[in-house]
Formats: structure tokens, sequence, C-alpha cells
């Protein structure tokens, strides 16, 4: 059985404006689906990772790709279908992204 959501004021509550999923941890404002398609389309620019926050990988994916002239871009590829392919992945505030 998923627990409860947090009562609004209680202390730990975090906002969450988009609801919370049925865990009771808070969606985020960014988008599974858009940050998916994003790496699918510009992966080897770590576009989709620097969308939802993770400016560390979006950053390695980026660096790879020129060093490997582009072929680093299939990591970006397979990035965005395990994005668009699990539950539960998160931003860079830990929460987890909207359909």
């Amino acid at each position: 059985m998923a627990p409860a959501a947090p009562v609004p004021g209680a202390p730990g509550h975090v906002a969450a404006p988009y609801g919370y999923d049925p865990y009771g941890r808070p969606y985020s404002d960014k988008s599974k689906t858009v940050a998916g398609v994003l790496q699918i389309a510009l992966g080897s620019l770590g576009i989709g990772r620097f969308y939802i926050g993770d400016n560390k990988i979006g950053a390695w994916q980026c660096a790879v790709s020129i060093l490997t002239l582009g072929i680093g871009g299939l990591w970006g590829i397979v990035d965005g279908a395990i994005m668009l392919g699990t539950e539960g992945k998160t931003d860079s505030e830990g929460r987890v992204l909207r359909k």
C-alpha cells in the first residue's frame, strides 16, 4: 500500500505544485517525455540531461561525443530510451519527473 501524501505545513513537507506520485514523492516541473525526446534528438550534446538539471552527466555526454568524433552520441540515444522507458526518474532536486 502506498503511503499517504505529506500534509501541507507539516515538518519536512515539500511544496509540490504538480502533486505527488503514489509513493508520496513530489512531482517535478520537468517532463520525462520532453527529457527523453531531447536526449534522443540531441543526446550527443547532453541536452536532455541539462533540461532535468543533471549538468555533470550532460557535460560528460557532450565531452565524450566530441572526443569520439560523434560516436559517443550513442550514449545519449540509449540514455533517452531509458528515460522514456523507466518510472521514477528524478530531476536534480530529487523530484519525480512528470509524464
